[in-house]
C-alpha cells in the first residue's frame, strides 16, 4: 500500500481558517501458488482449463487428508484519488465546520476464482463406501474409512455430481466508482461541564461501472442475470441524490477539572456495497 497526501492550512482570518488535502492511495494485492505452470491434463487429471494463466492444481479436497491448490491467481490493484476541502470559523462558543470532498477509484480486479476448477471428493461413489449397498466387507464401518474412501474416490477419478465445478470466462475486470459528500457542523460548549457537536453529511456514491459494461445485477423481470447496457438498465443501480445523514454527540463533565467523562453520540453512514455481489454474477459455473 501506498498513500502520497499533501495538505495545505490557510489563516484566512483570525477567525476563519482553510484546510486541503490532495492524495492518492494506492493498494497492490497478489496472491498466487508457488507453481501453477503445469496443465492437469498432462498429469492425468482433465479438467478443461485451456487458458495457461490458470494451469496449475485446481482446489482439490479429499476427506481426511490437507486440501491443495487453495491459491488460484488472484489479486487487485485500487488506486483512488481524493480531494477534501474544510473550511473551520470559530465565534464565541460555537466552532463551526463546514466543507466537502470527492473521491474516484479505480479497480483492477482479478480474481480468478474457481477457474482451475474445484473438486470435493467425500468417498460417497467408490464400491466400500459406508453408504454403499454392496459394502459386503464392512470397511465402511471403519474409524478409517471415510478417508480412505475419500483417498480411493480421488484414485479412481469417481466424484459426486454437485462436487465439481469451474468458472468459465475472462475474471479479471475494471471497476470505476465516484463519490461526494458536503457537510456542516458546529462544537457549542452549551456550558462549561457540556458540549453538543451536531451536524448534516449529504453523501452521493456512484454506481458501481465497468467501461465495458461487463458488470451485471440480477433482476427476475429480466430473466434473472442482467448485464448494465441492456434490458434498459443504465447503471448498476439508480442514482440516489437523497443520503443525508446527520449525526449528534455529546461531552459532559460532572465536575469541572475532574477525570470523568461522559461522552455519547448517534450518525447515520452509507457504505458501498461489495463489488463481488456484481463482479461474481458475470461468471459461468458447472
Amino acid at each position: 500500500m501506498c498513500i502520497r497526501d499533501r495538505v495545505y492550512n490557510a489563516v484566512i482570518t483570525p477567525r476563519l481558517v482553510a484546510q486541503t488535502l490532495v492524495g492518492v492511495n494506492y493498494f497492490k494485492q497478489v496472491f498466487d501458488d508457488s507453481n501453477h505452470g503445469f496443465d492437469m491434463a498432462s498429469v492425468g487429471m482433465e479438467t478443461g482449463v485451456t487458458d495457461p494463466t490458470d494451469y496449475g492444481s485446481p482446489n482439490i479436497n479429499i476427506s481426511g487428508f490437507d486440501s491443495t491448490g487453495l491459491t488460484p491467481p488472484l489479486g487487485r490493484i485500487d488506486t483512488t484519488g481524493h480531494l477534501d476541502q474544510t473550511f473551520t470559523y470559530t465565534v464565541g462558543s460555537h466552532q463551526f465546520r463546514f466543507g466537502g470532498d470527492y473521491r474516484y477509484s479505480r479497480l483492477d480486479v482479478f480474481y480468478d476464482a474457481d477457474a482451475p476448477g474445484t473438486f470435493s471428493f467425500d468417498g460417497t461413489q467408490g464400491p466400500f463406501a459406508a453408504t454403499n449397498p454392496n459394502d459386503t466387507w464392512g470397511v465402511g464401518n471403519s474409524p478409517i474409512a471415510g478417508s480412505l474412501d475419500a483417498l480411493a474416490d480421488f484414485l479412481s477419478g469417481r466424484i459426486a455430481i454437485g462436487n465439481a465445478s469451474i468458472a468459465y470466462g475472462n475474471q479479471q475486470r475494471i471497476y470505476n466508482l465516484a463519490g461526494a459528500s458536503i457537510f456542516a457542523q458546529d462544537s457549542w460548549k452549551a456550558t462549561p461541564k457540556l458540549t453538543l457537536n451536531y451536524g448534516l453529511n449529504w453523501v452521493y456514491q456512484s454506481p458501481i461501472s465497468n467501461p465495458k459494461d461487463l458488470i451485471s445485477t440480477f433482476i427476475p423481470a429480466d430473466g434473472g442475470i442482467t448485464y448494465v447496457g441492456t434490458h434498459g438498465l443504465s447503471t448498476l443501480w439508480p442514482r440516489n441524490l437523497h443520503d443525508f445523514a446527520p449525526r449528534f454527540g455529546f461531552a459532559y463533565q460532572p465536575v469541572a477539572g475532574g477525570k470523568l467523562v461522559i461522552r455519547g453520540g448517534w450518525g447515520m453512514f452509507y457504505q458501498v456495497p461489495n463489488i463481488a455481489y456484481f463482479g461474481n454474477l458475470s461468471l459461468i459455473h458447472i
